[in-house]
């Protein structure tokens, strides 16, 4: 009897425990959306639903001598939010953002990229 209420208390404590203990943590979503326009907008939809942490913008063509800058929304249906907005300064062909709170990227989204007529821009975020 007291074998059966000891291994009864040591099977609650050890639930209680693991109960406690985080869930193991989601790798981010990452994925590189490759802009290559002659008309230097393009539109691409994310296989999962994503906030957005982190953008990394390169290869950006063609340089401009008096800079350019390069903006990337959210499009949903007519709405459309602007995540980033990168102002590069002469000549530069990259750079990179942390975001904070930055709006959800849902199922049927889209990410746009307006600028240049090339660039690569890593996107990273929570799944």
């Amino acid at each position: 009897m007291k074998s059966k209420v000891l291994s009864l208390i040591l099977t609650a404590a050890l639930a209680l425990f693991a109960s406690t203990m985080p869930a193991a943590a989601e790798a981010p979503f990452s994925t590189d959306l490759e802009l290559n326009s002659t008309n230097a907008t393009a539109d691409f939809e994310l296989a999962e639903a994503v906030q957005p942490v982190s953008l990394r913008l390169y290869g950006v063509l063609p340089l401009q001598a008096a800079g350019q800058t390069v903006v990337v929304t959210r499009v949903h249906g007519d709405l459309t939010q602007t995540l980033h907005s990168f102002a590069l300064g002469s000549n530069v062909a990259s750079a990179t953002t942390t975001l904070t709170n930055a709006p959800w990227i849902l199922l049927g989204d889209e990410v746009r990229i307006a600028g240049p007529t090339n660039a690569i821009l890593e996107f990273q975020g929570d799944r």
